[in-house]
């Protein structure tokens, strides 16, 4: 049970890494954009 909890927190806390800096490069590119 444990082992599937860590399991499931790793995988839970790479999604937000790898969607935090294409989410700022989205904004920044918008921000370049319209100013």
């Amino acid at each position: 049970m444990k082992d599937k909890l860590t399991c499931e927190n790793k995988k839970q806390k790479q999604i937000p890494m790898f969607f935090i800096p294409l989410l700022s490069g989205l904004i920044r590119s918008a921000y370049m954009y319209f100013f």
